[in-house]
């Protein structure tokens, strides 16, 4: 207990928005050492860790109905600091940038379908308890998700084999099927968050932080596709990389502070009373 009230005092919005201003200012008065160094991707891991020690210090893991979201939460952040870890480890390997920045949008949209498998999970799971006769939701994002969920993470596997398979320049139908790719899971998380927002309404404060830091996670996955078509309009290589892991360390503040929400959530039987008289 006193763990996690420390916890949630020291780690705050405003702590956590002083924290990516300082981040930002620091590596932009010698980014080269960040980029060489790798820190900048060390740092992206950091934020990581500090989401799962959010989740796995927390009685409320286990909880019937919010254990999906936070196990599917778990694995969604091991899956992003991973995807740091391989960028890091690729630069060093010398593989080709378009082929990273390939495999980054894969690890970032296979995050993202977890974390909405994870919703759905839920929702289904506490609609069927507390309110059977609403119960709504979508075989087709799941269906969806999981064929994403087969299709990315063979897609990372396939790259590392033959890394000249893909390629991001503007003239090449890869960017775009990226950036589709990107749009699709954007649009289908905010609808799935939405329609949780509307059945579950002590889950406001969780939905509102996390469809921010979905869509910012997604931003990042278009920087990466686009990233060849903006080197082009003459923004150097450099900056976009730097604005990527800015975008993703304040999505990932917003994802810690969105399960702080979600696990400071009390007396679900009660919701279930507001639910049923509704």
């Amino acid at each position: 207990m006193f763990m996690r009230l420390k916890f949630e005092h020291i780690f705050n919005h405003w702590t956590l928005l002083t924290l990516n201003i300082l981040i930002i200012t620091v590596i932009q008065l010698n980014h080269m050492f960040f980029i060489q160094t790798g820190l900048i991707h060390l740092l992206a891991v950091i934020f990581v860790a500090l989401g799962l020690a959010r989740l796995w210090f927390h009685p409320q893991i286990h909880d019937q109905y919010i254990k999906p979201i936070i196990r599917q939460g778990i694995f969604a952040l091991l899956i992003l600091a991973t995807a740091h870890i391989i960028e890091y480890a690729s630069y060093r390997f010398g593989l080709p940038r378009q082929t990273i920045y390939a495999n980054n949008i894969n690890f970032y949209l296979t995050g993202l379908l977890l974390i909405i498998l994870g919703g759905e999970a839920f929702l289904r799971e506490y609609l069927k308890a507390f309110n059977p006769q609403r119960q709504r939701f979508s075989t087709l994002t799941i269906l969806i998700c999981k064929i994403g969920l087969v299709i990315f993470p063979l897609l990372i596997l396939l790259y590392f084999i033959s890394p000249t398979l893909v390629n991001l320049h503007p003239n090449n139908w890869h960017m775009y099927l990226y950036i589709l790719a990107a749009v699709i899971v954007t649009v289908l998380g905010i609808v799935r968050l939405r329609s949780f927002k509307r059945h579950a309404t002590f889950m406001v404060s969780f939905i509102n932080y996390f469809t921010a830091a979905f869509i910012i996670v997604c931003l990042c996955a278009l920087l990466s596709a686009s990233e060849e078509l903006l080197v082009g309009l003459k923004i150097p290589s450099i900056q976009i990389a730097m604005v990527n892991h800015f975008l993703f360390y304040g999505a990932l503040s917003l994802m810690f502070l969105a399960y702080q929400r979600v696990l400071n959530v009390h007396d679900l039987e009660e919701e279930k009373k507001v639910e049923s008289e509704s």
